[in-house]
C-alpha cells in the first residue's frame, strides 16, 4: 500500500481540469515573459572580472560528485543518443498534481488473462510503476513480472504510432477519418460472407457487450478466441466427471498435502500470483500445526519443483499410470504396486510410500493437482482420486472462475479456414491478437489469409499477423484505456487510463464502436468510457442496488479498482463415477523421446518478446537469459552425446525444430522440455530473432495432449549456440568463492520437526561466517583506502 495513501485518486476524463502546456520549445519562446527572460541569461558584465582564484574551495566530497556528473555527461555527448523532445513545466498545474508528489490509480492488469488488480504510481501525469492492489480479492496486493513489466510496453518507441494501409508493397499513413470509412463500407457490402473477429481470451462483460453489438449490425460476423495456454482439457473432464462448470478454484492455504502432477501452479499453471501467495500461509513458521507437505512430480524441474518438500522426475507418459497406482493403494483397483511402479521408472519406494501415507491420512484436507497439460484421462482419473479421498472439500464453494465468452474449438477454427480458402469470408480482423504465430501451422491459417480481400490488424505494435494486413490501425496500452474484467463470480474490476495517449492511437472497442454508429466523422474519444458507465448502469448498478446514486458509486468503485456483485456460484453437480471408468486412461508407451511445450516464464506465449525487461530476466531454474532451449536430462545427453550449448534435430511426426540443449538436473530420461514464446519473426528489435520458435512442433490435433508430444526423433547436429546464464556472472576467484555459501554456513535449511525443537539454529552465527573469504594481508607501510558516499 502507498505511503501517501490520501493521495489515491481516481481519472475521470471528464472532470480533468484544462492543462496548459507548450507544446514545443518555438511556442515557448513566443511567450513575451519568457523572451524577455532569455535576453537577460547573459547579460552585459556579468562575467566581468571572472577569476577561478575568485571560486570558492570545494571539498573532496563534491569535486568527486563533480567528476562523476561529467564523466556521465561526456559519455551521454559521445553516444548515439536520440533527441526525444523537451520536457516543458506547467503553465497551469492540474488540481490533483503536487509536484514531487505521486499519485496512485486502481486499475486492472491485461498483462495475461488472469487479470489482476493494480495500483499505478504517476508523477506528473505520467506512469512510472505498476504494483498490486491491496483491495482486490484475488491479488490483494501482490503482481507477477509481466504485469509490472508491462509499463516498458506503454513506452516502447516501436509501437504503431498512426494508422497504416498497404498499397501493393508499401504500407502507407492514412488518417482514421479514412480508415473508417472506407473499412465501414467494405464491411457494409459483405452481405452473406463471414466477418471473423480473431482475438484472444475476453475477460470483459462490457468488452464482450460491444462484440454482441457488432455481431447485430454486421449479421455475418463471428467471434474466434483462443489462448496458447488454456484450460480447456482440465475444464472438459471436470464437467464429465460433475456435470457441467469450470474447474473449481482450490483452498490451497488449506490443503495439508499437495500433490503437484506436471504442474507449475507457483510459475505458470493458473493464476499463479494467488496461488503463490496462498500456499505461502500454509509455510508459515509460527502456525507450524497448520504446515504443509508438497509432493511434486514432474518431467522438468520447474518453480514448483524448487520448493517441493518431496520431488520425483517422471516422464509425463507416465502420469496415468501413477495416478492408476495412488488409485489402487489408496481404495483397491488393478493398478500396479508402489512397488512394481517405483522399480519400473526408478523412483525412490520410500518417498512414493510416504506420500501415499501421507494422502491416506489426511484425506478431506489434501489435494491432487493435475498440469492443464496433461490429457484428459489424466484428469479424469484425478478427479477421481480427489472424490475417493474426500478431498472435494478442498474446492472452494463461495466463488468459482467465471466464463465471459469461451474459447473456440479445434471445429470451428478448422471450419473457419475452410471458408476462408473457400473465399466465404469477406473480412477478418485480428482483435489484438496474433493467431499466425501462435496457431500451429498444419491449421494452414496464414495461407488461408491470402484468399480474404480484407484484413484489419488491431494490435499495439506488428506483428506476425500484421504482416498481411491490408490497414494496421494502433490500439491504445491498457495504461490508456477504459475496461473492466470479471475472471471469478462475486466481484468486478475496471480499469482505468492513467494518461492520454501517447501516440496517435484509440481503444479498440471504440473503434468497434465506430464502425457500428456508422458516422466515422463524428468519432468521440470518450464513446466507449460512456457506454462502459451505462453498462454499469444497467447491469451492476441496477442488480447491486447500492444506497447512493450511481456517480457515487462509479467514483466509488474507481477508488477501489473492484465491486462486489455479489452472485452466487452454484453447486459443483455431482460427481459420475463413469466418466472416469470408461475414460480410455493407458499408460502411454513410447520408443522415442517425449517433448513436453511449455509456457515461458518470462515472454509468456510471445506477448512479451518485445520487452527487455522479461527477457533480461534469469530462469527461475536454469538462470538463463534471452532465449529458451530444449531441457534434459544428465543421461539423456550421454545418450546423444551433447553437452549445454549444442545443436540437436527434434522431429516430431515431421515437424522439424533445431535448437540447443541444456543439461538441467532434475529432467526426466528421454525428455525434452521447450519453452514457447520465442523465435519471432515480426516484432521489435528486441525480439525479433530472440529464441527458437518452437511454436512450429505444435499440432492442431495434439499429442497426449496439446502440448505433450511422444515418439519424437532426437539427435545431434553438430555445432553450438551459446547459452547465456546469470548462474555464474561475476563467478571469479572461484578457488576462493567456490562452495562459500556452505562453508560459511550463509543459507540454514532444516525440517519442521527440527525447527519445532530448536526454533533458534537458523539465527546460530558460527566462526566461519564472519571470517574473510580472502587471506588476510600484511601491510609493512601505509594503509590507504578511499569510500564513496
Amino acid at each position: 500500500m502507498p505511503e501517501n495513501k490520501d493521495n489515491i485518486k481516481n481519472s475521470n476524463s471528464e472532470n480533468t481540469p484544462d492543462v496548459n502546456y507548450w507544446q514545443s520549445l518555438e511556442e515557448l519562446y513566443r511567450d513575451p515573459k519568457v523572451l524577455e527572460a532569455s535576453h537577460h541569461e547573459f547579460k552585459e558584465g556579468v562575467t566581468d572580472d571572472f577569476s577561478p582564484l575568485k571560486l570558492p574551495g570545494l571539498s573532496r566530497r563534491k569535486f568527486l560528485a563533480l567528476v562523476g556528473a561529467s564523466a556521465a555527461l561526456a559519455g551521454a555527448g559521445c553516444s548515439d543518443y536520440r533527441d526525444k523532445g523537451d520536457i516543458i513545466p506547467y503553465i497551469k498545474k492540474p488540481e490533483e498534481i503536487t509536484l514531487g508528489k505521486a499519485n496512485y490509480y486502481a486499475s486492472t492488469c491485461n498483462a495475461c488473462a488472469n487479470a489482476c488488480g493494480i495500483l499505478i504510481k504517476t508523477r506528473e501525469g505520467r506512469p512510472i510503476k505498476a504494483d498490486g492492489n491491496p483491495d482486490h480479492p484475488v491479488s490483494k496486493g501482490k503482481l507477477c513480472a509481466k504485469g509490472h513489466a508491462s509499463i516498458l510496453n506503454l513506452y516502447d518507441p516501436e509501437r504503431l504510432q498512426g494508422p497504416r494501409k498497404r498499397n501493393g508493397g508499401t504500407i502507407d499513413k492514412i488518417s482514421w477519418l479514412n480508415a473508417d470509412e472506407e473499412i465501414s463500407e467494405t464491411l457494409a457490402k459483405a452481405g452473406s460472407k463471414e466477418i471473423a473477429l480473431v482475438t484472444k481470451k475476453i475477460n470483459s462483460p462490457t468488452g464482450k457487450k460491444v462484440l454482441d453489438d457488432f455481431k447485430a449490425k454486421y449479421p455475418s460476423a463471428k467471434v474466434y478466441s483462443y489462448e496458447l495456454f488454456n484450460d480447456a482439457v482440465k475444464n472438459s473432464a471436470w464437467q464429465k466427471s460433475y456435470g457441467s462448470g469450470l474447474f473449481p478454484l482450490i483452498k490451497w492455504n488449506k490443503a495439508k498435502i499437495i500433490v503437484a502432477l506436471e504442474s507449475d501452479f507457483l510459475g505458470t499453471d493458473g493464476n499463479t500470483v494467488e496461488n503463490a501467495r496462498l500456499f505461502a500461509e500454509g509455510r508459515d513458521v509460527s502456525d507450524l500445526k497448520n504446515f504443509n507437505r508438497l509432493y511434486v512430480v514432474e518431467g522438468n524441474m520447474t518453480l514448483t519443483g524448487s520448493n517441493a518438500d518431496y520431488r520425483m522426475r517422471l516422464n509425463p507418459l507416465a502420469q496415468s499410470e501413477l495416478v492408476e497406482m495412488l488409485i489402487s493403494e489408496l481404495g483397491g483397483g488393478n493398478g500396479p504396486s508402489a512397488e512394481n511402479f517405483a522399480q519400473k521408472h526408478n523412483l525412490p519406494l520410500k518417498s512414493i510410500k510416504h506420500m501415499i501415507s501421507d494422502l491416506n491420512k489426511y484425506r478431506g484436507s489434501s489435494i491432487v493437482y493435475a498440469g492443464y497439460n496433461l490429457p484428459e484421462g489424466v484428469h479424469l482419473a484425478v478427479n477421481h482420486l480427489n472424490n475417493m479421498l474426500g478431498n472435494d472439500a478442498m474446492y472452494l464453494t463461495d466463488q468459482s472462475e467465471y466464463s465471459v465468452l469461451p474459447l473456440s474449438s479445434k471445429d470451428e477454427w478448422t471450419s473457419l479456414i475452410a471458408k476462408m480458402k473457400n473465399g466465404n469470408v469477406a473480412a477478418v480482423i485480428h482483435y489484438d491478437s496474433n493467431p499466425v504465430y501462435h496457431l500451429s501451422d498444419d491449421y494452414g491459417y496464414k495461407d488461408a489469409l491470402g484468399k480474404v480481400p480484407l484484413i484489419i490488424s488491431m494490435t499495439e505494435s506488428e506483428n506476425e499477423s500484421s504482416e498481411s494486413a491490408d490497414y494496421l490501425l494502433p490500439i491504445n496500452h491498457t495504461f490508456e484505456s477504459w475496461g473492466d474484467a470479471k475472471t471469478r463470480t462475486g466481484f468486478s474490476s475496471l480499469q482505468q487510463p492513467v494518461i492520454w495517449p501517447i501516440f496517435d492511437t484509440r481503444q479498440k472497442e471504440a473503434v468497434l464502436l465506430n464502425w457500428i454508429n456508422g458516422e466515422p466523422a463524428k468519432f468521440d474519444f470518450k464513446v466507449y468510457h460512456k457506454y462502459l458507465m451505462k453498462n454499469w448502469k444497467d447491469n451492476i448498478y441496477s442488480s447491486v442496488k447500492p444506497a447512493m446514486d450511481f456517480n457515487q458509486y462509479w467514483f466509488g468503485v474507481l477508488q477501489d479498482g473492484v465491486a462486489v456483485t455479489g452472485e452466487s456460484t452454484g453447486s459443483k453437480g455431482t460427481f459420475n463415477a463413469s466418466a472416469f471408468q470408461s475414460s480410455e486412461n493407458k499408460s502411454e508407451e513410447s520408443n522415442g523421446y517425449t517433448v513436453v511445450l511449455r509456457e515461458s516464464y518470462a515472454t509468456g506465449d510471445g506477448s512479451f518478446a518485445n520487452n527487455g525487461w522479461m527477457q533480461e530476466l534469469p530462469h527461475p531454474v536454469s538462470k538463463i537469459t534471452w532465449d529458451n532451449y530444449a531441457a534434459i536430462s544428465k543421461d539423456t545427453a550421454k545418450d546423444l552425446g551433447v553437452k549445454s550449448d549444442d545443436l540437436v534435430d527434434i522431429e516430431v511426426e515431421g515437424r522439424k525444430l533445431q535448437m540447443p540443449v541444456f543439461i538441467q538436473p532434475g529432467s526426466a530420461d528421454k525428455t525434452l522440455t521447450i519453452e514457447l514464446g520465442y523465435g519471432r519473426s515480426k516484432v521489435g528489435i528486441v525480439g525479433t530473432g530472440v529464441g527458437f520458435n518452437a511454436n512450429v512442433l505444435l499440432s492442431k490435433e495434439g499429442g497426449i495432449s496439446p502440448w505433450i508430444y511422444s515418439g519424437a526423433s532426437v539427435k545431434k547436429a553438430g555445432g553450438t549456440y551459446k547459452l547465456v546464464t546469470a548462474q555464474e556472472h561475476h563467478a571469479f576467484d572461484k578457488d576462493l568463492t567456490r562452495d562459500a555459501v556452505e562453508k560459511r554456513h550463509i543459507i540454514r535449511e532444516g525440517t519442521v520437526e527440527e525447527y519445532k525443537k530448536n526454533p533458534g539454529f537458523i539465527r546460530e552465527e558460527s566462526e566461519e561466517e564472519n571470517k574473510s573469504l580472502y587471506p588476510e594481508y600484511e601491510y609493512t607501510g601505509v594503509k590507504w583506502g578511499m569510500a564513496i558516499d
